[in-house]
């Protein structure tokens, strides 16, 4: 079976912020028209089931993708983006004076750290893998999954069995896809594809 793994559209959200985490926001202008050359792309996957978190960011990317496959989404929590903490909607700087020894630290990505009042990656990892469990139970055939980047980056990783600091060395572009496939003879997972945004090149 195959996995879709999406990332929402662009989001109004002021970018200097450069992290989001749960702080919600509606799709920009841009990332609705990012949402609908994603939809009428996946009309070709033959889609059975569409998951996404609860995010509006998300919701709005998975209705618009439903438009496009007939498909209604199913909000699972178990889709939220990982929770930042304190470090939710700061700057960088913002991020670095709350503590700058955590912060050099984090940047570096040589362990698995939780954001300062939030989650880690191990966390995202037990939650979100229930749900993956839950399409493998149910064999689908085809699912997409529509959630945030750190979900996804979590997700590629303990599909690979890397340690949960090196997503950070993956690209999760919005409205990227992400395709996974499960082999249950050999109860594997195999990616086919990471961040193909190739139905996005025509935007103006």
């Amino acid at each position: 079976m195959k996995i879709y793994l999406i990332r929402h559209g662009d989001a109004d959200y002021d970018p200097a912020k450069r992290i989001q985490g749960r702080v919600d926001g509606n799709l920009s202008a841009k990332g609705i028209k990012q949402a609908e050359l994603l939809g009428r792309r996946l009309q070709m996957y033959n889609i059975r089931k569409i998951y996404c978190s609860s995010l509006t960011r998300v919701r709005q990317t998975a209705e618009i993708i439903g438009r496009h496959t007939g498909i209604d989404c199913e909000i699972r929590d178990e889709l939220m983006e990982i929770f930042l903490g304190k470090w939710e909607g700061l700057d960088t700087e913002g991020r670095k004076a709350l503590d700058p020894g955590f912060y050099g630290k984090w940047e570096r990505h040589t362990e698995d750290l939780p954001y300062p009042g939030g989650e880690c990656g191990e966390d995202v990892r037990k939650r979100s893998m229930k749900l993956i469990d839950h399409i493998l139970d149910n064999n689908y055939s085809s699912t997409a999954v529509i959630t945030s980047g750190g979900v996804i980056k979590i997700l590629l990783s303990a599909f690979l069995d890397m340690r949960l600091e090196r997503r950070f060395r993956i690209e999760t572009g919005n409205c990227g896809i992400s395709i996974v496939e499960y082999d249950y003879e050999g109860r594997q997972f195999k990616i086919l594809a990471v961040n193909d945004t190739s139905h996005l090149e025509n935007m103006s």
